[in-house]
């Protein structure tokens, strides 16, 4: 075991991007940390499909928090193996149970929020259905992101609504606005992101050929498909909150709206904002990801010290 722990890791990110870089990324989940004594974090690729984006985050969350990446290898970065979000997640969780751990975060950022969900609700329902041991999921910790598909419930606007009311007949103004105005911005946004412009948008992200190019859109339309289950687990939604441009162009209902999505598909689920953007957990810019990991490792604290019960208020 390396002496110095910071070492262990400049060593574990330097290889990391070695396989990245000569296509030799053989396995799906990748140590960035592998020392520590507390739960580890399990944190699902984005639609680049790499582990290498979390490596500024897992040095800034320190040696003492275990830190593993999952990635897609590269003999199934292919279109057939991006074609639905739950045989990925299966895929990524027979590697997972290799592990043996204990008590795991399943976190993602953006396409990984809904991965590291799924493999969440995979594992609740081997739980309940086969007599094998399973880690203890913490939280799925999605990081700015939601399922494209979930249809917010109409009660979740109405808990919300009420708590800022002062009388059921302003409840009932503000319900009814937000009911009338929710979908057509939602649709508004979303028309202004077509399929085309996804495709442009990975074309100079990302520079991928034809094939990677094939893949890329697979993985988003599998996205755009998936239809995720009820989960009872816990589910922390970190929210960015302090992009002046995008706010402009809709961010605060965007936030609201992931809001709103995590609490229609789970019981147990806060939301937690960070300064930043939606590209922020990706960036090389090590203070840009400070206000993130600062709430992260306190979050991370809290869940520690509570079993993971669903009926469990924090």
């Amino acid at each position: 075991m390396d002496p110095d722990p910071h070492a262990r890791m400049m060593k574990l990110a330097s290889r990391a991007w070695g396989e990245e870089a000569l296509r030799r990324a053989n396995t799906a989940i990748v140590p960035l940390n592998d020392l520590g004594q507390k739960p580890p974090i399990v944190s699902f690729h984005a639609v680049d499909a790499k582990a290498t984006p979390p490596i500024n985050l897992a040095k800034l969350l320190g040696p003492d928090q275990p830190y593993y990446a999952v990635r897609v290898p590269n003999n199934r970065r292919t279109p057939e193996f991006a074609n639905s979000i739950p045989e990925i997640a299966a895929f990524y969780l027979d590697e997972l149970l290799t592990y043996r751990f204990r008590r795991v975060v399943l976190m993602g950022w953006s396409l990984g929020a809904i991965i590291a969900y799924e493999v969440a609700s995979q594992l609740e329902q081997i739980k309940r259905t086969n007599n094998i041991l399973v880690p203890e999921v913490l939280a799925v910790i999605a990081i700015d992101h939601a399922p494209e598909s979930v249809s917010i419930s109409p009660f979740v606007w109405i808990r919300k609504e009420w708590r800022k009311s002062r009388s059921v007949r302003q409840l009932a103004g503000r319900t009814i606005d937000k009911v009338l105005s929710m979908p057509r911005s939602g649709i508004a946004l979303r028309n202004r992101i077509s399929r085309r412009q996804i495709e442009e948008t990975f074309r100079r992200d990302f520079k991928p050929t034809e094939t990677e190019l094939k893949f890329y859109m697979a993985l988003y339309d599998a996205a755009i498909r998936y239809r995720p289950p009820g989960y009872k687990g816990r589910v922390v939604l970190f929210a960015a909150t302090n992009d002046k441009n995008e706010r402009q162009d809709g961010w605060d209902l965007h936030v609201e709206q992931l809001e709103a999505k995590w609490a229609t598909l789970a019981r147990n689920f806060k939301v937690v904002p960070y300064a930043g953007n939606h590209r922020t957990f990706m960036g090389q810019d090590v203070a840009s990801l400070t206000p993130l990991a600062t709430n992260l490792r306190f979050e991370l604290t809290k869940l520690e010290a509570v079993p993971n019960s669903p009926e469990d208020d924090f």
